[in-house]
C-alpha cells in the first residue's frame, strides 16, 4: 500500500514558510537541545539558523495527491545531511517519511527529537549525529 500522499519538490515561500513554522514548533517541543530555552531566543537563533541553510538546503514535500498546495509532511536536507523530517499528527505512520526520503543517500542527521529517535531509528541506519543548531 502506497502512503497517501504525493512527493513534490518544495517550491515558493508558501512551502518553505510552512517548512519554517513546523520546524521552529516542533523542535521546540520535541528536542532535547532546546528544552526549557527562553522562547524569543529560541525563535530568533531558528530564524538565524533557517537564514543560514536555506541558501543551499533542498525540501520534498509530501503533499495530498488531490490538492499540492494541502501539505502533509516535508524532509529538508542538504547533500547527504537530513536537517529535519515532518508529517502532521494525524498522518504519521502511514509510510510518508520512508517516501520522502526515497533515493536520498543519507549517512547524517542534524536534528534530533525524542519521537524521530523512536520512529526513523537514525542510529540503525548507520546515520551520524552531526548537530547544526549552533551557526557562526
Amino acid at each position: 500500500m502506497s502512503p497517501p500522499v504525493a512527493i513534490r519538490p518544495a517550491e515558493g515561500l508558501d512551502d518553505w514558510d510552512f517548512i519554517r513554522k513546523a520546524w521552529r514548533a516542533t523542535y521546540l517541543l520535541g528536542g532535547p537541545a532546546v528544552q526549557g530555552a527562553d522562547r524569543d531566543h529560541y525563535f530568533a537563533e531558528m530564524t538565524r539558523l533557517f537564514a543560514a541553510i536555506m541558501p543551499t538546503a533542498q525540501a520534498r514535500m509530501g503533499c495530498d495527491p488531490e490538492d499540492p498546495d494541502n501539505r502533509l509532511a516535508f524532509a529538508v536536507y542538504s547533500g547527504d545531511e537530513l536537517r529535519f523530517v515532518y508529517v502532521l499528527q494525524d498522518f504519521r505512520r502511514m509510510g510518508i517519511v520512508p517516501a520522502l526520503l526515497e533515493n536520498l543517500e543519507i549517512k547524517r542527521f542534524t536534528f534530533n527529537t525524542i519521537q524521530g529517535a523512536r520512529r526513523l531509528k537514525p542510529r540503525d541506519r548507520g546515520w551520524l549525529y552531526t548537530p547544526r543548531f549552533t551557526l557562526p
